[in-house]
């Protein structure tokens, strides 16, 4: 049982280093491992919701679903609590309504928010599933994921207003921008007269766990959108500096993060 469990924790370490997705006889050279062993193991960890696959590169890659039990764990990494301080910061200094959001296979889900001053009528609540295309912290989450790219491509684009970006040439390179700016935008895509700006938080890996956003009514906010980014950014890099223990990224990404990819 030890010999066996050492193998999938292995793999799911390796996993967990990977700055993309890895194949089963990549892995296996990497491991050490029969590939026969690496396919059982994988297919074990996709039926229990641990790795999800990327049927077209033949890849597979972590979920979110052991970021969540590590957050479980006594308490002590509760992103709520980390990203809590920041999003009082925020609200105090935009006035705007401010949320902490997570990625839901191709929906995000809102887990903390507070009301902006204005007593606008709120169009992310506490628990709201949002498409994660159409909204800017949908487009944070995607851009700075190794899947991001592959759900975007099967998601269901709807039109919710006339604004709606629903091209998909045109999508993929708004992520693109995105981790370039190391921010994003999205303008009345999702409600009419709403406009929002979020920035990701990322584990070690660069990998976003998390985004935070600003939004409101678009005549108030929409010329304050970038001056917004950069209270976001700074706010989101001290949340993902308390989700790593203090610790910076892992230099083969950092580069890459928050606007600094080549």
């Amino acid at each position: 049982m030890k010999a066996v469990l050492g193998k999938v924790m292995a793999v799911v370490e390796r996993l967990a280093d990977a700055d993309q997705g890895r194949g089963v006889n990549e892995l296996a050279r990497e491991l050490g491992l029969a590939p026969s062993n690496v396919h059982r193991i994988l297919r074990a960890l996709l039926a229990l919701g641990y790795v999800e696959q990327e049927a077209r590169l033949r890849t597979y890659s972590l979920t979110p679903r052991l970021f969540e039990l590590g957050m479980a764990v006594g308490g002590r990494m509760d992103l709520q609590s980390l990203a809590r301080p920041e999003l009082e910061m925020l609200s105090v200094s935009t006035r705007e309504d401010v949320a902490l959001v997570l990625l839901d296979q191709k929906d995000i889900v809102c887990i903390d928010h507070i009301p902006g001053r204005h007593m606008s009528r709120s169009h992310s609540i506490l628990g709201q599933r949002m498409p994660a295309f159409c909204t800017s912290a949908g487009r944070c989450l995607l851009s700075f994921r190794a899947d991001g790219k592959t759900v975007l491509r099967t998601s269901e684009r709807t039109a919710y207003t006339e604004r709606t970006l629903t091209d998909l040439s045109s999508l993929m390179s708004q992520l693109n921008l995105v981790r370039r700016n190391g921010y994003a935008v999205a303008v009345e895509e999702w409600h009419q007269r709403v406009s929002s700006v979020s920035t990701p938080v990322v584990d070690s890996s660069g990998t976003a766990v998390a985004a935070l956003s600003v939004f409101g009514k678009s005549e108030r906010v929409r010329s304050r959108l970038r001056n917004y980014a950069a209270l976001l950014l700074a706010a989101s890099d001290a949340v993902s500096q308390r989700l790593r223990g203090g610790l910076p990224l892992r230099p083969v990404v950092a580069e890459r993060v928050a606007g600094r990819e080549a």
